[in-house]
């Protein structure tokens, strides 16, 4: 029931979907990228083009088999059998959970009971350096170490792109983006949430990738997300808990009023 569940919700967003590309005549609408189509937009244009020309190729692939009547086929009939009684399914069960009504009260005492699960752990951003060797860490950090403010911000990002080992990062410059501790690797976690804001390390920080200089931009402290940022979530699992246990119900009646022969 889950997996359906799962393709339920994603059925939604293919209701609202947007053109992105015509090809022989016919759209590809952002529904096929999945169930937040709107991300796509967000995407950097490479990245979104490449998905898109994925698409397009699979609509040839398309377009061909229908040319060569693959759908005349036995094998074609079953399966299309089973996605058509697939779609009947998920959209019966998408009337089941929208028939669900979960009240704030119920959203509210779920929060009450549970704010251990809104907690967003404190976090830091932060750029880095990533280089093989301490001592050429240690180069640089000797150059960069008379830099303050901007400057050395600005330093960094230019040092970062021309010699950062971690290419990924290199091309933004040496930045990470947000992140808490625990998703780096220890050493370098401890490092950075040691540094006040603005402030690089004074020593090469040393992980199984190479030598590391870091510089911490910003932080935020831990906290809990308020109620009303999580109320619409935490409806919607409720509304999907609930529909787990309604359906199995659902389903236990119908069985108990059907005559079923196994053969």
């Amino acid at each position: 029931m889950k997996k359906s569940l799962i393709a339920m919700l994603a059925l939604a967003g293919a209701l609202n979907a947007a053109p992105v590309a015509v090809v022989n005549g016919e759209s590809i609408d952002d529904a096929i990228f999945g169930p937040n189509p709107a991300e796509l937009k967000q995407m950097p244009a490479d990245a979104r083009k490449r998905l898109i020309d994925s698409a397009i190729d699979r609509k040839l692939v398309l377009m061909e088999a229908k040319k060569e009547k693959v759908e005349n086929s036995k094998e074609y009939k079953t399966l299309a059998q089973l996605a058509e009684e697939n779609v009947l399914i998920q959209l019966w069960e998408k009337k089941q959970f929208d028939a669900i009504k979960i009240s704030d009260a119920e959203a509210q005492n779920f929060y009450n009971q549970n704010k251990n699960q809104f907690v967003v752990p404190a976090q830091v951003r932060a750029k880095h350096i990533l280089v093989q060797s301490k001592a050429e860490a240690d180069a640089i950090i000797k150059e960069l170490s008379a830099l303050k403010g901007e400057a050395l911000s600005a330093k960094f990002s230019e040092i970062a792109a021309a010699k950062s080992i971690d290419k990924g990062s290199a091309a933004a410059g040496g930045e990470l983006g947000w992140f808490p501790k625990t998703q780096m690797v220890p050493a370098f976690g401890d490092a950075a949430f040691a540094l006040k804001n603005g402030e690089m390390t004074k020593k090469a920080v040393q992980s199984q990738f190479g030598y590391h200089i870091i510089y911490k931009q910003d932080s935020k402290a831990q906290q809990t997300l308020t109620f009303d940022r999580v109320k619409d979530n935490i409806i919607g699992n409720l509304k999907a808990q609930k529909l787990q246990g309604d359906l199995a119900k659902k389903v236990e009646n119908l069985r108990k009023n059907a005559k079923i022969e196994y053969k």
